[in-house]
């Protein structure tokens, strides 16, 4: 999902469907006999950074995992990037583990759908 300013892209954001996406993640946290998607791919351009763009597109997709039925959203960044995390915390995720996937450290968030 992206949003754009005229004909600029200047905002994207991503839910990754597939379970490959997810697969290794599901096991580090104890998920696996759930319906998980990954929400990632987060990207605001700088000049349009803190004007709720990110809060926005977390919103709508959100919005579209639950009419997948989905049961949980997973969200992984880097334990530094304090923007990102900022920006999941909005959507309620709880971090549930920093862990390393492959090679990358990353706090892994996971907001249940099904409350």
């Amino acid at each position: 999902m992206g949003v754009y300013n005229g004909e600029d892209l200047v905002g994207t954001a991503q839910l990754y469907l597939d379970e490959s996406y997810v697969k290794d993640m599901k096991e580090v946290i104890g998920l696996q006999d759930r319906k998980v998607i990954e929400l990632g791919g987060y990207l605001v351009l700088e000049k349009y950074r803190n004007q709720g763009i990110m809060k926005k597109l977390e919103t709508l997709l959100i919005e579209e995992a639950k009419k997948l039925d989905c049961e949980s959203i997973m969200i992984t960044v880097h334990p530094e990037n304090i923007a990102s995390n900022k920006a999941v915390k909005f959507t309620g995720a709880n971090l549930v583990k920093t862990a390393f996937l492959g090679e990358y450290l990353r706090n892994i968030y996971v907001l249940d759908l099904k409350k």
